[in-house]
């Protein structure tokens, strides 16, 4: 737990829908338990650089399991983006929008101009550097040779990455590779 009683000034959970004008201004402000959630891949996930849409579910009995927002852009003392990568605006979806997802800000809560938000969550992992591109023919060479040099041997790899053997491993970087 990071904060017994924690309150958030608005909030996005009931009033998602595909209507035309879908705009609510969000739904008020909410005061609850602030958690914060670890996850460990097993065995963990190579990905090549990009952007990707990441979406946890959480199960809860008795209430909503909320994710906590940032305003955007990120500003000082933030941490900022990197040169030439963009400030995304977070997009949610529920089962009355399966499959088209909505943007909390611009789409749902609304406004001129409409507010966008951050996430508050982060993906941590290694990066492999000169590591093979999924979909071109080196690819497994490349990223075997460059995870052996940065690990000192691909078994070495393996036990530091979490792979039960070798072989798990290399069979995550086939299903990297794959175009």
């Amino acid at each position: 737990m990071l904060t017994e009683r924690f309150t958030v000034l608005n909030t996005v959970v009931n009033g998602i829908n595909k209507k035309p004008d879908q705009t609510t201004g969000g739904e008020g402000e909410a005061t609850g338990e602030e958690v914060e959630i670890s996850i460990t891949f097993t065995p963990p996930l190579l990905l090549p650089a990009g952007h990707y849409f990441f979406r946890p579910e959480v199960e809860v009995t008795g209430g909503d399991f909320l994710y906590e927002s940032a305003p955007r852009p990120i500003v000082p003392p933030g941490t900022p983006f990197p040169p030439d990568v963009t400030d995304l605006q977070a997009w949610i979806r529920n089962d009355n929008l399966l499959p088209d997802w909505l943007r909390i800000g611009t789409d749902i809560i609304g406004g001129t101009p409409p507010p966008t938000f951050n996430l508050t969550f982060a993906l941590r992992g290694e990066t492999i550097p000169q590591a093979g591109t999924p979909g071109r023919p080196n690819c497994h060479g490349k990223t075997v040779s460059a995870l052996a040099r940065q690990l000192g041997g691909l078994a070495h790899a393996a036990e530091a990455l979490g792979f039960s053997s070798v072989d798990a491993l290399q069979d995550v970087i086939d299903l990297f590779c794959e175009p």
